[in-house]
């Protein structure tokens, strides 16, 4: 009898089999604690606030509310924002934060409409 894995392909591993057993332990831990859920609705709520934004535009932005990502956790959650339909990358422009051209993001059309209904 063989046994099978089933992977969540909406919520695929953050993780390599070649990466560090502590890299595990990591994202394991986070998604326990359900930070990368509440990165998700702070990131969505920035973005619905302030419209088209860098990653550290929306990091900077995201200290208004009660709990602030860091930027590195921004630009991990946005690519998997994208991938579940909920933001859209934009064309890139300077970032009012570090003065680098930097790609820019916004809410989906998807995301905006579930917000008003």
């Amino acid at each position: 009898m063989s046994t099978h894995t089933v992977i969540d392909i909406a919520d695929p591993p953050r993780t390599r089999s070649s990466d560090p057993a502590t890299s595990h332990t990591a994202e394991a831990r986070m998604r326990q604690r359900g930070d990368d859920l509440r990165d998700h609705a702070i990131i969505e709520r920035v973005l619905r606030n302030s419209g088209t934004l860098t990653a550290c535009e929306i990091a900077a932005l995201s200290v208004t509310y009660e709990t602030s990502v860091e930027r590195h956790n921004v630009s991990r959650r946005l690519p998997e924002m994208e991938r579940s339909g909920r933001v859209v990358r934009c064309l890139p422009r300077p970032c009012t934060v570090r003065g680098t051209t930097q790609t820019t993001w916004s809410l989906s059309k998807r995301a905006i409409r579930e917000a008003y209904t």
